[in-house]
């Protein structure tokens, strides 16, 4: 064989800065927990003044679709799940929201 068939090509890989990418994966994961955190603190004002919109104007109450994923935790049965939830949206917010796990029309 011809001798430049058979010589060894090396690529030069670029060296990766494994520091600059950890703290940047950092920084995205705390400013994506701060983000979860603010949407699940804010919840509970906005559907509240949603709900006091609605009913003053005699409409059928109607979620906002962009808690929609929070509301699925609201209904969700878990009681790891449910429980924070409905005493943070009843108990310190006062939402009021009725679940059909409290029996409100003829419990027993």
């Amino acid at each position: 064989m011809h001798q430049l068939l058979t010589k060894r090509i090396e690529i030069p890989w670029p060296e990766i800065p494994w520091a600059k990418v950890g703290r940047g994966v950092m920084i995205l994961l705390s400013v994506a927990v701060a983000a979860i955190v603010l949407y699940i603190l804010t919840a509970p004002p906005i559907l509240k003044a949603c709900m006091k919109a609605q009913i003053r104007q005699s409409q059928h109450v109607q979620w906002p679709r962009f808690y929609a994923p929070l509301l699925l935790g609201l209904e969700d049965d878990s009681p790891v799940i449910h429980a924070p939830f409905r005493w943070y949206f009843n108990t310190v917010w006062g939402c009021g929201i009725t679940f059909f796990s409290d029996n409100p029309i003829g419990g027993e």
